[in-house]
């Protein structure tokens, strides 16, 4: 059984099989989305910016980040919403449904510095 788990390596998340654009889940070329992480969190993600991670919405993209890089999920997440340190855009459009906004497989999901003024 091969281990799914996905890996960081030298900026990208790379999975098992050794190949990060082709990420192999269960035997099969499955793609996953992906995730640019601004460096405000680099304290966790060690400077690396862009992840593969599987997941159907932006709650469940989260999790699978916070697999790979623990306690990112407390920092994106204020319970049952999007923190209000960061936006999130799925495809170039902001996740207007908040952490229920559907991804998909081959998803672009960036998470943005929010900026505010007055």
């Amino acid at each position: 059984m091969l281990d799914t788990e996905p890996q960081a390596v030298e900026n990208e998340i790379v999975p098992p099989d050794g190949n990060p654009n082709l990420p192999t889940l269960d035997g099969n070329e499955t793609p996953m989305a992906r995730v640019s992480v601004p460096l405000l969190f680099h304290d966790l993600t060690g400077g690396n910016r862009h992840v593969e991670v599987p997941g159907s919405t932006v709650a469940e993209v989260i999790a699978e980040l916070d697999k790979v890089y623990p306690g990112i999920q407390d920092r994106l997440r204020n319970g049952d919403r999007i923190a209000p340190i960061v936006a999130v855009t799925v495809d170039g459009k902001i996740a207007a449904q908040g952490l229920a906004t559907p991804v998909g497989p081959e998803s672009e999901v960036a998470l943005l510095p929010s900026f505010g003024g007055g």
